[in-house]
């Protein structure tokens, strides 16, 4: 609740402010004309429901248009008309939008404080829409987006439409209808009963509707903020339309150019529909094929405009001819070439000889000019971009395409093609398949004014995505330069081959996705040699990714600090770089870089390899018969198990169409809870070779080896205490808790709270060992105990008792146990934690206080004085386990506490060292140390009770000047509105709406602002 406090005490001031600095609404100092109510004319329409089985069925609505004789211009003529109907009122509104201006805002503002209910208030009074500036934002932002407000009142009115300017026929028109959801909905304890009223418009394809509800006076007005579902954007108008470019036609060409024959086929396709219970199903269909075959191929603007745009599939076959010519050198041809192709619907402020505006065109376009740069650079792309739409352009021939220039597509299923846009003209999908991409490519191409088909904006953009490179580009491996004779001879491991049990995702008879069960094969290579340099690994075939991913996890055992290299060279056979070295091979391909000669990934390899000293063990973590336990000690043979993917190919977010076919290959070990994985891919030589940097996953944490893992301290207990100890008295009830399910939805559920009652109390290390750590709410307990003891003269014996319920998990390199573990800094030896502790107990002089603050009975009011005998009640945290043991972590438990110093619970973190005691995990004892409320006579809101409609309080200990405020919540947390009550001698009242509301009482510094204790949160 703490961290909404500043929000609140921002909207009090704010509205503070706005009650000093507004005017009133002032109807009276208005003129205006007498109005006639307008004509009304009903009729019935057909329309379409769905019935209780959700089948579609037809009915009637009535549809009810209004005439108006009169038209009111401001406020004073819009309060003449009676709000007796909800479709009058949106009549009205349509109206009232028609006189907002960026000039002069507050006439419309005014006639809208008549027709709309905002539901806010300020200082307890109603606010109206003049004066709520959310909404008014709200208005001026639709408004002014593409000068909207200079025909959205109009275009809702009889007769307008975009062809005429939105100018509509006199007298003034309104046609709205009834919505079939009637009512749209029932009245509930937190909102009235609420009518939708529709209306469709040329400037739309989709009906619009607003929501209205009758207010206490039995007017219909708008309902909140659907006033704003009439401001989307229209079609834009006639005289706002931008044609493309003028066509610039020489008298004479100098090389004239052909059309290209065209060959149409119907070819089958897949889209998507709905089964006879209107489930979405796929279907089979047709669509067309268009083939263009190219006598002539244009090379510049001049041969470009000989060829009709008469055609989508034609305007970009020609997009294609036209990428073929640009070269850093000469970007400007292609250019100019693709100012008659494409619309940037950019005003370049010029007009034709008709006077219709004119666009930008490409050429002078920068945004567009440096994106085709950059595209065509990247990766020298320019080279090949153009041919690879081609027929018979492939990645193998280097996108050559065939001598006699075709260009195939295909119509989109989705013919027409549906833009979201309202002001988007009827738009074609046009699709074309290339060997360079796994899928499909499509651009957006509409018929402009002229009847030219163009591109439809920036959607060219897509046809210059990577493509695979051209053979010719593809960076070949390093050459693996083998011995005549090798000096430590190695065999192929024995391969054996197993089906096993696995879930994939798959897809019912519906097409719904659902999992499935499947096998896939597991993998186990036996080795009676085991490389250890690169003259050992290369003979090795890399024949599939399975054994590669073997001999990955051998490569790892051989790197040591003091010798890397014979690691890195391995790698540099099982790896590729992808980054270039300068060199070429015999055939004149490129040569990637070595891993041994890459920096990054060296850099890398040396990192993870001394994290926590993993080079040890990280290898042998992935053989069989290796687990922490037995720090990793593999069984002999040597063997490592590895299985298929259920995905195959592999594809993710982070593949690529320019990716060459992935294969995954898992692993599983006893180190790490999840499988692992590398990803292969066969290269040019037909070698399996890791893909990318896909080799570092196998280097990521695992558990730590036994033998590694820091213990505590040990724990010194005196034959015979001189104060001994008893254990407390546990109490253990079900309390309630709120939680949520899998999809987010609040449940309620019940969580364990203990309470602990101690008849003796520890004060130094001595006396807390005696007590078992054998719950986390024990230790958590126990804790508190500890921290009354830390006095600044002599924190020492807080912090000997701290030793025994924490774990720094930092190695001593003095001390092991007598089985010679590492054991971790104690607290008393570990200067970060003791400085940690100090800074807290110092501040507000907190440790006079902080121990006795979580303990039965002590609150601000009392100095935090606890109730005898010594009592503290924690609690079972509503995720448990708050985490699970994973790879390098062990399963932690969250405890809970409530306390009067502080509106929200507090927890910790607890988990069960090897010893089998519950203590700290890490420094989660720090939490605990935050500053709560002073104690003393610090200021207090109490004595809180909740009627239907009221909350009545006290605020105790308030300075002077000090105010209350009463924020309330909708049920869904939303605040609607703040006030701030009167009452006097400390006590106040407050009125709040009924049941399903919440709210917080503020208590406020009226001169700094501040809040002057926590948010009083009450339920409802």
């Amino acid at each position: 609740m703490k961290s909404k406090v500043p929000r609140i005490v921002s909207l009090a001031l704010c509205i503070m402010l706005i009650l000093q600095l507004l005017p009133s609404l002032a109807l009276a100092a208005t003129s205006g004309k007498a109005q006639k109510e307008p004509k009304l004319t009903i009729t019935e329409v057909p329309a379409q429901a769905l019935d209780g089985n959700g089948h579609i069925i037809d009915t009637t609505v009535k549809q009810y248009t209004y005439t108006f004789s009169t038209v009111p211009k401001n406020a004073v003529e819009m309060a003449q008309y009676k709000l007796d109907s909800p479709y009058k009122t949106m009549a009205l509104l349509i109206l009232a939008y028609r006189m907002w201006d960026p000039d002069d805002e507050s006439t419309a503002l005014r006639m809208l404080d008549y027709i709309t209910d905002t539901g806010a208030t300020v200082n307890g009074e109603y606010c109206p829409f003049s004066e709520y500036n959310p909404w008014i934002n709200a208005l001026r932002d639709r408004m002014l987006q593409n000068n909207k407000y200079r025909f959205i009142g109009n275009a809702y009115l009889g007769g307008a439409a975009p062809e005429n300017d939105y100018t509509p026929t006199e007298p003034i028109t309104v046609t709205v209808r009834q919505s079939v959801y009637d009512p749209y909905a029932k009245a509930t304890d937190w909102a009235p009963e609420q009518t939708q009223v529709l209306i469709s418009l040329p400037g739309a394809e989709n009906d619009r509707y607003c929501l209205f509800a009758k207010d206490e006076s039995g007017n219909w007005k708008v309902f909140r903020t659907s006033w704003q579902n009439l401001l989307a954007d229209v079609q834009t108008m006639a005289s706002d339309k931008i044609y493309p470019p003028e066509t610039k036609r020489p008298d004479k060409y100098s090389n004239v150019q052909t059309e290209p024959s065209e060959k149409h086929v119907m070819i089958p396709a897949k889209a998507s529909g709905l089964d006879e219970n209107g489930e979405p199903i796929v279907i089979d269909t047709e669509v067309e094929q268009v083939t263009y075959t190219f006598k002539t191929v244009p090379k510049s603007y001049e041969d470009l405009v000989q060829y009709k745009l008469d055609s989508p599939y034609k305007t970009m076959a020609l997009f294609f001819m036209a990428l073929r010519t640009w070269t850093p050198e000469d970007p400007d041809t292609c250019i100019e070439m693709l100012d008659y192709l494409t619309f940037s619907n950019s005003d370049s402020k010029t007009t034709d000889a008709e006077g219709h505006k004119l666009a930008v065109p490409f050429s002078e376009y920068k945004y567009w000019r440096d994106f085709l740069k950059d595209r065509m650079m990247q990766n020298t792309k320019y080279r090949y971009i153009g041919n690879a739409y081609l027929g018979g352009a492939t990645p193998k021939n280097n996108y050559t395409p065939s001598k006699t220039i075709t260009v195939t597509l295909r119509q989109s299923v989705y013919d027409p093609y549906k833009a979201e846009a309202a002001e988007s003209p009827e738009l074609k999908q046009v699709l074309i398949h290339i060997e360079g991409a796994d899928n499909d490519r499509y651009a957006l191409l509409y018929q402009d004014q002229r009847g030219d088909w163009r591109f439809f904006g920036d959607n060219w953009m897509g046809l210059l995505a990577d493509v695979q490179k051209p053979d010719m580009d593809v960076l070949m491996p390093p050459e693996t330069i083998r011995p005549e004779k090798y000096t430590n001879p190695q065999r192929e491991p024995v391969e054996s081959i197993f089906e096993i049990p696995a879930k994939a995702p798959g897809v019912d008879d519906a097409g719904n996705p659902i999992i499935i069960d499947t096998t896939v094969k597991q993998h186990t290579f036996t080795f009676t040699t085991v490389p250890k340099t690169y003259e050992d690994i290369i003979q090795y075939k890399l024949d599939s990714p399975y054994k590669t991913m073997a001999l990955l996890i051998l490569a790892y055992r051989t790197w040591t600090p003091e010798n890397p290299n014979d690691c890195l060279k391995m790698l540099d056979y099982l790896t590729n770089t992808d980054v270039s070295s300068g060199k070429k091979d015999a055939t004149g391909h490129y040569i990637s870089r070595k891993f041994s000669e890459y920096q990054w990934w060296y850099d890398f390899l040396r990192d993870r390899m001394r994290q926590n000293e993993k080079y040890r063990y990280i290898g042998n973590a992935y053989l069989e018969g290796a687990m922490p336990s037995n720090d990793y000690t593999p069984s002999l043979p040597v063997t490592i198990t590895v299985k298929e993917s259920v995905y195959v190919p592999f594809s993710s977010k982070e593949t690529k169409e320019t990716d060459p076919p992935l294969y995954q290959v898992l692993i599983s070990i006893p180190g790490a809870d999840n499988d692992r994985y590398s990803l292969f891919y066969q290269d040019q030589r037909g070698d399996w070779r890791v893909f990318g940097d896909n080799w570092m996953g196998l280097l990521a944490d695992v558990k730590t080896p036994s033998g590694d893992v820091p213990l505590p301290p040990e724990v010194k207990r005196a034959a015979k205490p001189k104060n001994k100890q008893k254990e407390p008295v546990e109490t253990v009830r079900n309390v309630a808790a709120k939680a949520v399910d899998e999809n987010d939805k609040p449940i309620d559920v019940t969580v364990e709270e203990h309470t602990f009652t101690f008849s003796t109390i520890p004060s130094c290390y001595e006396d807390i060992v005696q007590y078992k750590l054998d719950s986390p709410y024990k230790t958590m307990a126990l804790y508190f105990l500890a921290l009354r003891s830390w006095q600044p003269e002599n924190p020492q014996p807080c912090i000997e008792m701290l030793d025994y319920l924490t774990h720094t998990a930092v190695p001593d390199p003095a001390a092991t146990d007598k089985d010679g573990h590492p054991v971790s800094y104690a607290f008393s030896k570990y200067n970060p934690w003791i400085a940690s502790l100090r800074d807290r107990m110092l501040q507000n002089n907190k440790y006079s206080y902080i121990g006795n603050a979580y303990l039965g009975g002590a609150t601000p009011g009392n100095n935090y004085t606890p109730t005898e005998p010594i009592t503290v009640t924690v609690r079972q945290s509503v995720y448990d386990p708050y985490v699970k043991a994973s790879d390098t972590s062990p399963e932690v438990k969250q405890v809970l506490i409530s306390m009067a110093g502080d509106d929200s619970d507090r927890y910790s973190l607890f988990y069960q060292d090897q010893r089998g005691d519950w203590r700290f995990f890490g420094d989660n004892w720090k939490g605990l140390l935050s500053d709560i409320r002073q104690p003393g006579n610090a200021p207090a809101i109490t004595e809180v009770t909740l009627e239907a409609s009221r909350v009545n309080f006290r605020v105790e200990n308030a300075s002077e000047g000090a105010r209350p405020w009463v924020a309330v919540y909708d049920r869904d947390g939303k605040m609607l509105f703040i006030t701030s009550p009167e009452g006097s001698d400390g006590r106040y009242s407050a009125d709040i709406p009924g049941a399903g509301y919440s709210c917080k009482i503020l208590l406020l510094n009226d001169e700094k602002s501040t809040p002057l204790c926590a948010a009083y949160d009450v339920k409802k």
